[in-house]
Parts: structure tokens; sequence; C-alpha cells
């Protein structure tokens, strides 16, 4: 997959349906804690890292846009959190960037997103490890999860590979 500086890949009507009809696994979250504390484990977004942070899971990265349900103010910026922006129904290069900078580091993150943070999901699938743990919420219906892996990478390649891509040098 062809790095492009300053792009940015954005759902079609196709990828839009894909995503829309994800299998969610649902959970509670203490079974996270329990079942893959041995394992990295990431959030995306602010209400999922909340819950997982309450309940004292270690977070290698935390990918927030300090909104739940689009209202802003139920969550606030930290200090050495990268920002960046994103827009909705798209994957920024720069958060492509981010993603794979703390996945690679020795370091503990959080990336503060301006704008959308919720199809961060797939590039972290990308990139993280096997056996990571990828946390979200579903909204009105809980927290999900998915195991970072040969067929969850494969699932989402396919989804990333079909998005429309702009802004190429």
């Amino acid at each position: 997959m062809q790095s492009r500086s300053g792009s940015k890949y954005c759902l079609n009507e196709e990828t839009r349906k894909q995503v829309e009809s994800a299998n969610h696994r649902l959970c509670d979250p203490n079974f996270i804690k329990k079942e893959f504390s041995s394992r990295q484990l990431v959030t995306v977004g602010d209400f999922t890292t909340k819950v997982m942070e309450d309940i004292g899971a270690n977070i290698k990265l935390q990918i927030v846009d300090l909104k739940t349900k689009r209202s802003e103010g139920q969550f606030a910026h930290r200090d050495g959190s990268i920002q960046l922006e994103n827009p909705a129904g798209c994957i920024s290069q720069e958060l492509i960037d981010a993603i794979k900078e703390i996945l690679n580091s020795n370091r503990k993150g959080r990336i503060e997103v301006f704008g959308e943070e919720d199809l961060a999901v797939i590039p972290v699938i990308l990139f993280a490890e096997d056996g990571s743990v990828v946390t979200y919420g579903v909204p009105d219906r809980g927290l999900a999860y998915i195991t970072v892996n040969k067929e969850s990478r494969i699932r989402v390649k396919g989804i990333f590979e079909r998005m429309v891509i702009y802004g190429q040098d």
C-alpha cells in the first residue's frame, strides 16, 4: 500500500455499506481487560477510551475526537497528545502516519482528531501487530472489539483499497 503524503482516503457508497454492515462483536469492558490483558490494546472513541481507562486497562494507543455522538465539551485535551485533522468519512494520511508512529514505538500514545476518528479502526487493524485488540463504540449498542489477525487485516485492506483517494501528490 503506497503512502501518499497529504492524501485522504474516503468512503464511497460501496465501502460505506461494507463499514455499516460490519458484524460487531459486542462485549463488556471487563471481558477485554480480563481476556486480553497481555495484548496490545487500542481504543477508538472517547467513551470507549474513558470506559477502558476507568477499569484500569493498559491502553497502548487512544484515538479520540473529544466528542461523543457529535456532542462537544465532555472530554478534555491531554498534554502530549498528537493533534491532527481528519475529515468525516475519511482517513487522512496524517492519521495513518501518527497511528504507525505510536504503534511502532515503545511508548503509549494518544491521538486527538479534529473532525472524526471513527474510521481509524481501519488503519489500526492494518498496522497493529497480530493479536492486538481494537475496541470501539457502536452507538446505542455498546462496546465492540476486533482482534487483529490475518483475516481482519484482509477484510479491512479490501475496504481501504476501494476507498476514493483525494489530494494525491
